[in-house]
């Protein structure tokens, strides 16, 4: 019976390949409001280490305000900004193609921040900024007027070792329709990029560790196609709450005592790849 299940699920593992699967590539949602938060929560292999920063001369990035669920990451600095000062992340894409971009941008009254970005790409170091097609976000004070949700990124986005994407700043005006001053304040939010596996190549380095039941109980079932240096686990505030060394590709915490919420699990193999996921606990 067992050897039958074995087989069931190797064919469907085979089958599976010959379809397009949309995957995460890397997504930001701050859930610990530490620095931490400046590496993606969820991300394939090859975009453990890329990181969300600002460029243009706006303030350090404030990871520990409040988000649209947990925290999000909040700069001010913004005045005289327009199209210099901007929200950017680092991407690569190899192996995916039909890029798809979601996020949300809001900004407070009390210090108020811009209120228009529009959304641009740029291929590689030397690469020319170019507007992204429905990218223009209008913001306000909440989480549901600057959402963008899966706008396709261009084909050349595909397949490529380094994309950058911005938000940069539209104009000079505040979401109260003055100048934006030194104070204003933006913050951003959710930032998820999906693909498609491209024709003719297996991703997923997402696939490369299974992690389970999650959301769980406490008790959590970890497997990886690499023997486990260390892992790490830490709650919302940045509190490390496990660090232990290991020597095996499957393992098992429980972190039934531990209270419910969200965590993050940070993983290095023996062969120094570094895997970054969040866990919630119910």
């Amino acid at each position: 019976m067992k050897r039958n299940i074995t087989l069931l699920l190797t064919i469907i593992w085979f089958v599976s390949l010959g379809y397009s699967q949309i995957e995460t590539i890397a997504q930001w949602t701050f859930p610990t409001g530490t620095s931490e938060d400046a590496m993606p929560d969820l991300s394939s292999q090859n975009n453990a280490n890329q990181t969300v920063f600002t460029e243009g001369g706006t303030s350090a990035i404030d990871f520990s305000k409040n988000g649209e669920s947990t925290k999000a990451a909040q700069a001010t600095g913004w005045d005289s900004g327009m199209d210099t000062k901007s929200w950017q992340i680092s991407l690569n894409t190899t192996g995916y193609e039909n890029i798809l971009l979601s996020s949300m941008i809001t900004a407070g009254t009390n210090g108020p921040g811009p209120k228009e970005f529009k959304i641009q790409y740029k291929i590689g170091e030397s690469g020319t900024w170019t507007d992204v097609t429905a990218g223009l976000v209008t913001t306000a004070n909440d989480w549901t007027t600057g959402v963008t949700e899966d706008i396709a990124l261009p084909t050349e986005c595909n397949d490529e070792t380094l994309v950058y994407i911005r938000w940069v700043m539209a104009s000079n005006t505040s979401i109260i329709d003055t100048d934006v001053e030194s104070d204003g304040k933006s913050k951003i939010d959710n930032i998820v990029i999906k693909g498609e596996a491209a024709t003719g190549i297996i991703p997923s380095a997402i696939n490369e560790l299974s992690i389970y039941p999650n959301p769980s109980t406490g008790i959590i079932n970890i497997h990886s196609i690499e023997n486990t240096m260390n892992i790490k686990i830490f709650d919302i505030t940045g509190k490390e709450i496990l660090n232990s060394d290991l020597n095996s590709s499957c393992f098992q915490f429980d972190l039934s005592d531990q209270a419910k919420g969200i965590y993050v699990l940070k993983i290095q193999t023996l062969n120094n790849k570094t895997y970054i996921r969040r866990l919630t606990i119910r």
